[in-house]
């Protein structure tokens, strides 16, 4: 029934074609997400470091 609606009815077929679409869309934004989030957490532990680094610093300037 599907497949000769399908065939048949352009109007089905564009919102299938929509449909298709919209799920290849949405896994994209998945993907960029956990990408994101990623590269957010990879930031975090960039800036954990420096802050570490900069604490050194500080605390040597302070003891001299």
């Amino acid at each position: 029934v599907l497949t000769d609606l399908y065939r048949k009815d352009e109007n089905f077929r564009e919102i299938c074609e929509d449909y298709v679409l919209c799920l290849e869309s949405i896994d994209k934004i998945m993907v960029t997400s956990k990408l994101n989030s990623r590269i957010l957490e990879e930031y975090k532990n960039a800036l954990n470091e420096l802050e570490i680094e900069m604490l050194d610093y500080l605390q040597s300037a302070s003891s001299q």
